[in-house]
């Protein structure tokens, strides 16, 4: 008898644990409340053949923003930035990835209207003219509705999932997030970790520590894990690289970020241990299969159904560099045999530049999209358009076709 009641005195226990644990929602599924409806996909995202290139054609396409990258969070794509002679605009566009649809998500504050800020300084109306020369608006000054100018935004942006927002490190004012169901910005710190050049910087998200992580390539690289308590940069590791711009992609197999440390070296890093480990030279397998010299800057992403690595590349020639840019090249790592691969691609290959972290993956479709810049990005010639999407699925690791 009392071993029984000892049974259902565990059973009960164990009941409370899934109810609080989540359970609720399982036990009210059996009791017969309807599951919830499935996540709308897009088609062609959905019928996409394996290893071909396919353009997507959305509602329209945003304007191009020079030495500015994209990131995914939740089904969106992000994208933020400009200056340089390129975007004037502030506001931040949406792509729904199902929708198939880009949507300006704040209105545009163009940073050219300065001299009717009549709350900024005499000499901040002289720094303001800065941003059209690059991202060094001094710290501090905001557009009218209290949002961050325009700036080369890189690869300095995270879908942060425990705040459901994207967050953007600027050189000069700090970090911000920005809610894409508000459609708000809002302030996370103005404290930076300490890097020199803001191009060399990554700001990454890592499952295991649960926070935003800044990547730096100069002054003493290092890896700076961000603090949501006390709003401060956490210095986590030294890198193995100096003076050149880091690109990553988390390995959410191995749990390790795998880094392009620009033409000097690939490694990967485990925040967990604060290690990191040499593998591989992407641009040596480059130069090995006869391909021009890669980019220093190239977009990476992770690909979790081949378990690899992406990196995109093209040429780098004069040509390419002041024209419609370059076809595409998709290369993806075998963590096994620890080598870089170019992925035979069929599909009409898209011709553009691959700078600055325009490469996303989207969990929802299970591909790759990637965001195509034309024209070169930058300098005096205001950067190019963005012609529309491209998208792609690699085929599992046994029948990945690669070139020899």
């Amino acid at each position: 008898m009392k071993a029984l009641l000892r049974v259902k005195v565990q059973l009960a226990a164990a009941l409370l644990m899934l109810v609080s644990c989540g359970g609720a929602r399982w036990l009210s599924l059996a009791a017969g409340e309807p599951a919830p409806a499935p996540k709308k996909l897009n088609p062609d995202l959905v019928a996409l053949p394996p290893n071909t290139w396919v353009k997507i054609k959305p509602n329209r396409n945003p304007e191009g923003r020079s030495f500015s990258g994209v990131c995914w969070g939740n089904g969106l794509i992000y994208y933020f930035g400009g200056g340089h002679h390129s975007y004037v605009g502030n506001d931040v566009e949406l792509y729904d990835v199902a929708a198939n649809t880009w949507t300006q998500a704040t209105e545009c504050e163009d940073w050219r209207e300065h001299a009717k800020w009549t709350y900024l300084t005499e000499q901040q109306q002289k720094d303001i003219n800065a941003i059209g020369g690059g991202s060094n608006a001094p710290l501090g000054i905001l557009s009218p509705k209290g949002r961050p100018l325009t700036y080369h935004s890189y690869q300095q942006h995270a879908w942060f999932p425990e705040e459901s927002a994207f967050y953007n490190l600027g050189q000069k004012w700090g970090m911000w997030a920005f809610d894409p169901v508000k459609r708000e910005w809002s302030e996370a710190t103005r404290q930076l970790p300490d890097f020199g050049d803001q191009s060399t910087i990554s700001l990454v998200y890592d499952p295991g520590l649960k926070t935003v992580v800044a990547l730096t390539g100069t002054r003493g690289a290092a890896a700076y894990a961000y603090n949501r308590e006390t709003k401060a940069w956490v210095k986590k590791c030294g890198l193995p690289c100096k003076n050149t711009s880091v690109h990553t992609a988390y390995d959410s197999v191995r749990k390790v970020h795998v880094i392009h440390a620009g033409g000097q070296s690939c490694f990967t890093l485990d925040l967990a241990t604060g290690t990191t480990k040499p593998m591989a030279s992407f641009d040596e397998a480059v130069k090995a299969a006869g391909k021009p010299a890669p980019l220093s800057d190239v977009s990476m992403g992770y690909d979790p159904e081949l378990k690899a690595a992406l990196i995109l590349n093209s040429d780098t020639g004069d040509k390419a560099r002041k024209g419609a840019g370059a076809p595409v090249q998709v290369w993806a790592y075998d963590a096994d045999k620890d080598n870089w691969a170019e992925v035979k691609m069929s599909g009409p290959t898209p011709t553009g530049d691959v700078r600055w972290g325009l490469l996303v993956y989207d969990t929802d479709h299970k591909c790759s999209l990637f965001v195509n810049v034309v024209g070169i990005q930058g300098s005096r010639l205001q950067g190019g358009p963005v012609d529309g999407l491209f998208a792609f699925r690699c085929n599992q690791r046994k029948e990945l076709k690669i070139e020899k």
